[in-house]
């Protein structure tokens, strides 16, 4: 059985009150389509796309092959009902008037980018990305 008292704590404060969040005035793709992978894969040959595999773009193409798709309308939601919080690497949002917290872990957990945090000392820009 459930507890007989359940805690009810109050949201911090929010960065958009309950029902005034700001509504979406443009359209944009609201999933994406992991059939497109394979399609460049096979114009492109295995020795291609290998090496595309090796840029920036491998966590993307890894996303496709697990069929996790990237949802505007989510990311939406939880931008929009994020919680003001003082910790850089978190985002705080309330969903049925619960925090949640999406973190750099969860981050890595939903995407399996390598998320070590913050770089000790500034990189230097290569002249392939200026």
């Amino acid at each position: 059985m459930g507890d007989p008292l359940p805690l009810r704590l109050a949201l911090p404060e929010l960065r958009y009150s309950i029902g005034s969040e700001p509504e979406k005035t443009i359209l944009i793709n609201q999933h994406s389509i992991v059939a497109y992978i394979k399609t460049v894969k096979e114009i492109l040959g295995n020795d291609e796309f290998n090496r595309i595999r090796g840029t920036f773009l491998g966590p993307v193409i890894k996303l496709g092959e697990r069929s996790l798709k990237l949802s505007a309308k989510i990311v939406h939601a939880v931008l929009t009902k994020s919680i003001k919080t003082v910790k850089r690497h978190e985002a705080w949002f309330h969903f049925g008037a619960q925090p949640m917290r999406f973190s750099i872990r969860e981050f890595h957990m939903v995407t399996g980018l390598k998320c070590s945090g913050e770089a000790r000392e500034p990189r230097e820009e290569t002249e392939r990305f200026k």
